[in-house]
């Protein structure tokens, strides 16, 4: 895969000063979510009804350690600061099989299957997203 090549490439630029440990921390979390594995650090942001929020992030209760070791802010400061440069995030729109009308879903993520009901005819349906294999 040409990310994980790219992360072992800017992992050692960085051991020489050439990349700064941010730039490796978000490459790693983009390349483990396309793994399919979980997140290292919280810089994949999915938007939900609660608001912006981390995707498949593995021990959230330590986040905070990892990210200061990559030069990153608390994870509570970076939510602020997505909500505040993209505002509240917005559900999609999906258009109804059966009257073709406008149907607002928070798209499930990787695993997760949402329920979907047409509120002006009553249709339904499931969205799941498959979870990726293990790379």
């Amino acid at each position: 895969m040409f990310q994980r090549r790219c992360l072992d490439l800017i992992t050692e630029a960085a051991k020489s000063g050439e990349a700064s440990l941010t730039e490796v921390a978000y490459l790693t979390d983009r390349v483990l979510l396309a793994e399919g594995q979980r997140q290292e650090y919280g810089t994949q942001m999915t938007g939900r009804e609660e608001g912006w929020v981390p995707r498949r992030l593995r021990d959230p209760a330590d986040v905070d350690e990892r990210r200061a070791a990559m030069s990153l802010g608390p994870l509570s400061e970076y939510i602020a600061r997505m909500a505040h440069e993209y505002g509240p995030p917005r559900p999609a729109i999906l258009t109804c099989a059966e009257c073709g009308g406008s149907v607002e879903v928070w798209l499930p993520d990787e695993g997760e299957t949402r329920h979907i009901r047409c509120t002006a005819c009553g249709w339904t349906t499931t969205l799941t997203a498959d979870r990726r294999p293990d790379g």
